[in-house]
């Protein structure tokens, strides 16, 4: 790797440790359980490690030096009147903007390229990372490349006590000129604050050149904090998505998080919460839409480490064409995990007899007095409900579009905020009609 002025010396050592790891790690067998349905050399980024890729300039407070490309993006989000708002075009940040009355509070948001140095409270999470890439062996390989190779990045700190009004705004975009992509995001929410963050990766072309996206996200949220957090993934495409969320919630501590998937050829996905002290609680919802011949591969984990600790997961996914899903979800109580409660499903809905899906649901209770369910389905749509539908008039595009919104709806209308609720439901919507108008 080679020096730069916008990063200390120790994140470079972090940088130079994990690559000299990663050449020493084999990518995973496909014998492994997570890998079996899944090719693990589709994310062998090797080839474009000694790459330069093309970096643009970036700015600050204002759209008047953005690209063209941009400008009807920095409309669309300006209109959500967002609190904070970053944008990172490929391997760089290229625009930021946070309230300055979020700022007076000292909330803390930016680049985490730009800024590791001068933003204490990142080094001890980025030096640690480097330990936790090793402890998973089977994600060993992304973890290492992407510890060794993430550019640009986003850093959001939250004060103790802060409660912020509106959501922090986070876009990752690809163009067509980038052939690996490494976006890192750390959240780091301190006792009895408050966020929504809203977390988008999007193509600014149609990505017609296979490229290669790892992705991190990692969620800190300190005692009695609250996050509301999203992830919209939306690659068009050839676009290989590998995406590792973390989140570690201490005493009292609440995650509400929703994750959304409209895009990609093949997207590969690890989503892991760890409840480390009593009374944490975290609810997961995923709706995944697969058309073509998208294969949409996910494992979750949810880790009870103490007492009165409670998880909730709920998956949904709707298949055409030849479109594959696959689900690995986890539920562990330790021995000291006494009196937590933990739910897991997934539902798939099959909408042509190629499409597929897979449900793989694991316990592992280590102790008694806890409550844990877990169930997974898939089937088509219900003949009857098509029926009644197209007999009141409905074309059969049309009742199918009813069916599958009715399908998410239940998760939709559990989300936390009337803006989330409508922006997610319109995205379904809209990929919906852009799919059946072959768009």
């Amino acid at each position: 790797m080679t020096p730069t002025d916008i990063e200390p010396d120790w994140l470079l050592e972090i940088r130079r440790a994990a690559r000299e790891k990663l050449l020493q790690t084999p990518i995973p067998s496909r014998t492994e359980e997570e890998w079996r349905r899944t090719d693990p050399a589709l994310w062998d980024c090797s080839s474009s490690f000694p790459k330069t890729l093309p970096i643009p300039k970036t700015f600050q407070n204002g759209a008047a030096s953005a690209p063209t490309e941009l400008h009807s993006i920095l409309n669309e989000l300006d209109r959500e009147n967002p609190g904070a708002l970053l944008i990172q075009w490929d391997q760089k940040a290229v625009y930021l903007r946070l309230d300055s009355e979020l700022k007076r509070r000292g909330v803390e948001f930016g680049s985490l390229q730009g800024e590791s140095g001068q933003t204490p409270f990142l080094r001890p999470i980025l030096q640690a990372q480097l330990e936790e890439s090793t402890r998973r062996p089977v994600f060993t390989f992304c973890a290492l490349a992407h510890c060794a190779f993430w550019s640009g990045g986003t850093y959001l700190r939250v004060p103790k006590g802060v409660q912020l009004p509106k959501p922090i705004r986070i876009l990752y975009l690809l163009s067509d000129a980038t052939p690996a992509l490494f976006p890192k995001t750390l959240l780091l929410l301190e006792p009895e604050s408050y966020a929504c963050v809203i977390e988008e990766y999007r193509s600014l072309g149609p990505c017609a050149s296979q490229a290669r996206v790892l992705a991190q996200t990692q969620i800190l949220l300190q005692e009695a904090a609250r996050l509301d957090f999203s992830n919209i993934q939306r690659w068009q495409g050839k676009v290989l998505h590998f995406w590792q969320q973390t989140a570690r919630l201490e005493k009292e501590a609440r995650l509400e998080a929703t994750h959304l998937a409209l895009g990609s050829a093949t997207s590969k996905a690890l989503m892991q919460s760890t409840l480390s002290q009593p009374g944490a609680q975290s609810n997961l919802k995923a709706l995944t839409f697969g058309t073509d011949a998208r294969h949409l591969d996910y494992s979750t984990e949810q880790n009870h480490l103490a007492p009165q600790t409670s998880s909730d997961l709920v998956f949904k996914s709707v298949l055409k064409e030849r479109a594959r899903s696959i689900y690995r979800g986890l539920i562990r109580i330790e021995p000291q995990a006494r009196g937590s409660s933990a739910y897991q499903a997934d539902h798939n809905l099959l909408l042509s007899p190629q499409a597929r899906a897979d449900s793989t649901p694991i316990l592992e209770i280590l102790t008694e007095d806890v409550q844990c369910k877990h169930g997974a389905t898939a089937g088509p749509v219900d003949p009857e409900q098509a029926f009644y539908l197209q007999s009141r008039g409905l074309p059969p595009e049309e009742a199918e579009r009813l069916l599958v919104m009715g399908f998410f709806e239940s998760v939709l209308s559990s989300l936390p905020n009337d803006f989330l609720r409508e922006q997610l439901g319109g995205m379904i919507e809209n990929d919906i009609s852009r799919r059946r108008q072959g768009k």
